[in-house]
């Protein structure tokens, strides 16, 4: 039987993956960088990319905890260059 592809420490840079279903995919060093995350589903892997700045999660659904912790990263910032939203405004970050 033929394996997914791994996507540990791959550059997802400027991906759309707008609706991906990502529960427990392992994101470990994975680059996210001016990614679409819309409407995506995520678990608390989403914590094990290496980058994520300039990312929008506009409606994506993740835990609490990990949204909380997203918000706490020092790459947290930035603006997504299709959306024009700021990823710390996609999380819903207190600022």
């Amino acid at each position: 039987m033929r394996r997914p592809p791994d996507p540990r420490h791959r550059s997802f840079n400027g991906a759309d993956l707008s609706g991906a279903s990502l529960e427990e995919a392992g994101l470990d060093g994975v680059d996210l960088t001016d990614a679409l995350l819309v409407n995506s589903y995520l678990t608390a892997t989403i914590l094990d990319a290496a980058k994520i700045q300039g990312a929008d999660f506009s409606d994506a659904v993740l835990p609490t905890k990990a949204q909380t912790s997203l918000c706490t990263r020092v790459d947290a910032t930035g603006i997504n260059s299709k959306t024009g939203v700021p990823t710390r405004d996609s999380l819903m970050c207190p600022d």
